[in-house]
């Protein structure tokens, strides 16, 4: 039997997945409720059902169990249809990771009380819904709000600098919020991280740290763009790895993409925020790693989580920094500009004059 990947959504975003997986000589099987999604134009197969309705992609499966090999799913889409992809593969016996370990990644609220359980740093925190209000004084202003499930990327997120201006944060994180469940933490001033990496056998591989660029307009927090991290004074990617690793160890974490978000306090030190599953969107793949990275990132990561091709030992970076462009509609129809230098220092620069 061919060797079939289970793509999750085949909308413009899931488009360098299943063509460059269709080009490796893989069978890739689309899942999508619209009928006219452009990656079904380049799958093999096509299943059209809506991503979150787990159960009725697996009775689709079925359907094709005995005409393939199904070696993984693949996902580009945060929330529920990280989950989606766990019930497939723990149903089919595909190595990836428990149903309970993605439920606790993709609610945030979950997470946060899985690293005080198990001693992972992480901002000190409050679940409205579950702790009275006296309990905020406990963290000083100000304090961050965010939905615990986010409709979509940094949707929600705002910093409150006063118990007026809290009522009204948690109004706004809760009005994006998939669960209305919200979460207030506390400020943390230090730089917004992102480690790349992925996990089979069990074994995590780092790829490379990212620096998060954000902006704070009217209290609300938006996305600007990512750059490269090279220059590492504060050993943020030794602490990065061996958080990620020990979350990947208690979870049981086989095979999965893996991208660990942390901020940092004022002594340099990491605390984790979020963690997502799925392979990432925010066109990293089609134009940050893409210009940064020495090896052609979406084929390695498809012969890295299905055919055991083993973590390079090193992996050469070229500086380089992404502005996403201002206006309506989401970041891949608008866009973004790529900037490349020759040094860290350049690098720190022109970001500086870009953000602006």
């Amino acid at each position: 039997m061919k060797d079939a990947l289970i793509c999750l959504a085949a909308g413009k975003v899931q488009k360098i997945i299943i063509e460059k997986a269709v080009n490796l000589g893989i069978v890739v099987i689309a899942v999508d409720k619209n009928k006219h999604a452009p990656g079904f134009a380049y799958s093999t197969e096509a299943i059209y059902v809506s991503t979150y309705e787990s159960t009725e992609i697996i009775k689709a499966l079925e359907l094709f169990a005995e005409k393939y090999n199904f070696i993984g799913v693949i996902n580009r889409s945060s929330g529920i249809p990280v989950i989606t992809s766990s019930t497939i593969s723990e149903y089919f016996n595909i190595p990836g990771l428990p149903v309970t370990s993605a439920q606790t990644i993709v609610y945030k609220d979950k997470l946060r009380e899985f690293c005080c359980k198990h001693q992972i740093p992480t901002p000190s925190f409050f679940i409205p819904k579950k702790q009275i209000p006296e309990d905020f004084k406990k963290i000083a202003f100000p304090v961050v709000v965010k939905p615990a499930l986010s409709l979509h990327g940094k949707s929600g997120i705002s910093i409150a600098n006063s118990k007026k201006e809290l009522e009204s944060s948690i109004e706004y994180a809760m009005s994006n919020s998939m669960t209305g469940n919200t979460i207030i933490e506390e400020y943390l001033s230090g730089a917004d991280l992102t480690l790349i990496g992925v996990v089979n056998n069990g074994e995590y591989c780092p790829i490379c740290l990212l620096e998060e660029i954000n902006s704070l307009k009217k209290n609300v927090v938006s996305a600007v763009g990512y750059k490269t991290h090279h220059v590492d004074n504060h050993n943020w990617m030794s602490q990065a790895v061996k958080i990620s690793r020990k979350v990947v160890s208690i979870l049981e974490i086989s095979r999965s993409f893996f991208m660990s978000c942390f901020r940092s306090d004022e002594n340099n030190k990491l605390r984790l925020i979020e963690i997502h599953l799925d392979l990432g969107g925010d066109l990293l793949i089609e134009k940050l790693l893409k210009n940064a990275l020495h090896l052609e990132f979406v084929e390695f990561i498809i012969e890295f989580l299905f055919y055991g091709k083993r973590c390079p030992k090193s992996i050469k970076i070229n500086p380089t920094l992404i502005i996403y462009r201002k206006g309506a509609g989401d970041l891949f129809d608008r866009g973004c500009d790529v900037y490349s230098a020759k040094s860290n220092n350049e690098l720190n620069k022109l970001t500086e004059k870009k953000r602006l």
